[in-house]
């Protein structure tokens, strides 16, 4: 039954280095700006897909605060630059300029789509300017600015290598600066006193604070296809899709699969208790697809939600457990049976994720643990790499233990909806 996993964060827990950015970008953008909700802790500009050229005409003046090779990369509007590193992010943003100074390496990114082109901009404004260009590879180069007083600072240049048939931006690598490879979801821009950055610093944020990329086992994947009797998909891309949506990990099928398990109809989701929200619960109960089936036990101990998932040739589901604290390196969720089976309870332990990073699947971006073998393993068993129709919950390795029953006199253990 439990073919694959998905952990969802919404990143209301994560750091958020921006605080004051509404008051600044209502100054700077406030005919253009979408009033978000009180409740985000940061708001979006409102802009088109690529960053703005309004001031791509301007004459480049230093602006006080901003690192000047900084301020003076960015007036070459031909490069197409884009702010990615939170310490500039800040800076620009909040006028908290010092560890943007300080700092010896800032990432950023640009929308040229190959190093030819960055050489011919390069050669053209900034070769006699005291900078030198670096080309690690088709994706990346280092850009050296040697300061007239004694100090160099350096700028590592990211492609962002856009896949039409994909919704996210990667971007290679770059040792000598432990730099490290990433892949982000594609975001709109816009432009703040003459730097482009992301449109919607909240999720821009989130996902470059997890982005580091973990490629799926493609030789695994590609064996276990070949041995699959039956390839046709029950939960589509389409539903990957709409999961993105709401969720945003998956696990099993991620790595071992390269994508959905075809024979799978059941797709679980984790979920820590503590970002329990009962608004989430409460709308989708009332919808029609993707709506909740049922709920099981309580938010004390042992929640899980049953959704919908719609059009598919059978019955799908997708079950939404949610994480309970056991120690500091596991957590627990648990799985209630039916009152005519005496409302048994099993408890499956499953190592804490306290570092996530991201996968693909159909060419969608998820949140995956860093640490996904041992989540793997945990859940799946010792047998994991095995293409399995029929799942055991427990045995083989599985981290699942009986943990009693409920009280048999209750009726609401199971509420359908």
């Amino acid at each position: 039954m439990v073919v694959s996993w998905i952990f969802a964060d919404k990143g209301d827990g994560l750091n958020r280095v921006f605080p004051q950015v509404y008051q600044r970008n209502q100054i700077r953008a406030s005919e253009n700006r979408i009033k978000a909700p009180r409740a985000n802790a940061l708001k979006s500009f409102t802009t088109t897909a690529k960053p703005s050229t309004t001031q791509a005409g301007a004459t480049y003046k230093s602006r006080i605060g901003i690192p000047n090779h900084l301020d003076e990369l960015f007036a070459v509007k031909e490069l197409n630059l884009v702010v990615l590193d939170p310490v500039l992010l800040k800076c620009i943003i909040n006028n908290e300029c010092v560890e943007a100074m300080a700092t010896p390496i800032i990432q950023i990114g640009t929308f040229l789509n190959n190093m030819k082109l960055i050489r011919m901009v390069f050669d053209r404004k900034l070769e006699e300017k005291s900078w030198s260009l670096n080309v690690i590879n088709d994706n990346t180069a280092v850009l050296t600015m040697n300061h007239w007083s004694g100090f160099e600072k350096k700028v590592v240049l990211c492609v962002l290598q856009d896949d039409p048939k994909k919704d996210y931006y990667r971007l290679a690598a770059e040792n000598s600066t432990e730099v490290i490879e990433r892949a982000i979801d594609k975001f709109n821009t816009t432009e703040v006193g003459g730097f482009v950055v992301p449109e919607n610093l909240q999720r821009f944020q989130q996902w470059w604070e997890n982005g580091r990329f973990i490629e799926c086992n493609r030789t695994l994947a590609d064996n276990i296809f070949k041995q699959s009797k039956n390839n046709t998909r029950i939960i589509t891309e389409e539903h990957v899709t709409h999961f993105k949506i709401f969720w945003n990990m998956l696990m099993e099928s991620w790595y071992r699969n390269c994508g959905m398990i075809p024979y799978t109809a059941d797709i679980d989701v984790a979920v820590k208790i503590a970002q329990y929200n009962e608004t989430f619960a409460e709308k989708h109960k009332k919808m029609w697809n993707y709506g909740i089936h049922r709920v099981l036990a309580k938010k004390e101990y042992g929640l899980e939600m049953t959704i919908r998932i719609p059009g598919t040739k059978k019955d799908a589901n997708a079950d939404i457990f949610y994480l309970y604290p056991h120690n500091s390196t596991y957590e627990w969720m648990s799985i209630t049976y039916s009152k005519s089976s005496g409302w048994k309870r099993l408890k499956t332990m499953t190592p804490t994720v306290k570092e996530l990073c991201t996968g693909d699947i159909d060419g969608h971006l998820f949140f995956v643990p860093c640490n996904y073998m041992e989540s793997i393993s945990a859940s799946m068993g010792n047998d994991w790499q095995e293409p399995l129709e029929h799942f055991g919950y427990t045995g083989n390795g599985k981290l699942t233990y009986s943990d009693g029953s409920w009280n048999e006199t209750l009726d609401d253990v199971i509420m359908h909806y």
